[in-house]
């Protein structure tokens, strides 16, 4: 897992960190990539998995918590390039965004594993407007 973790970091670190790209797609780009690696090679159910044994091993738990400390990471660096291009208009704190998009994905891949009705592209929209939205109000 840690391998395929890194070599899919990896990836996504050379392809979307990159000054050649166009911002706005960035974001499309980005999360595209996400839904397709997360559809291949059964990663949801062996994902699923490794969460489990996560509350039973400490090192697994470790491992875990760094795979996201790298998938938000590198979201934030992503989401603070859109912004100082003036892409990203919402005012949330960039860590903040990473790990509510990370959420979004995590969420549906579960949902999607039991329910496969459920429309992958449509994840996209949801992140794209949480993206562009100028304020929220949680009052």
């Amino acid at each position: 897992m840690d391998e395929r973790m890194r070599l899919h970091q990896q990836i996504a670190h050379e392809n979307f960190s990159s000054d050649t790209k166009n911002s706005p797609d960035i974001i499309n780009l980005v999360t595209s990539y996400i839904i397709e690696v997360t559809q291949k090679e059964l990663w949801v159910p062996l994902y699923i998995e490794f969460l489990a044994n996560s509350h039973r091993s400490e090192e697994m738990k470790n491992r875990m918590s760094g795979m996201y400390e790298a998938w938000r990471g590198m979201l934030v660096q992503i989401i603070d390039k859109l912004r100082e291009e003036n892409v990203i208009q919402s005012k949330l704190p960039s860590d903040l965004l990473a790990t509510t998009i990370i959420a979004i994905f995590d969420g549906f891949n579960i949902q999607h594993q039991q329910d496969n009705t459920i429309e992958v592209r449509k994840q996209i929209q949801v992140v794209s407007e949480l993206l562009f939205m100028d304020e929220i109000n949680c009052s």
